[in-house]
């Protein structure tokens, strides 16, 4: 979804479907579209990190003799 966005359908006064390629957005639009880019590619990274926390996390453990 990072790439590849979903498209939401918008429609007109009169109830048909308008498709909108290219827009000028607004100042809020424009905030919370780079904020939802933004929490998109940090998904990714924060689930690496914690999978990392954990191997160390496995790889610390006092062994049992």
């Amino acid at each position: 979804m990072t790439f590849f966005p979903p498209s939401i359908t918008r429609y007109s006064s009169e109830g048909g479907g308008v498709l909108i390629l290219f827009g000028a957005p607004t100042a809020k639009g424009r905030f919370w579209g780079q904020l939802q880019w933004f929490l998109s590619c940090l998904g990714p990274v924060l689930l690496g990190g914690s999978f990392l926390l954990q191997l160390l996390a496995i790889l610390a453990q006092p062994t049992k003799q």
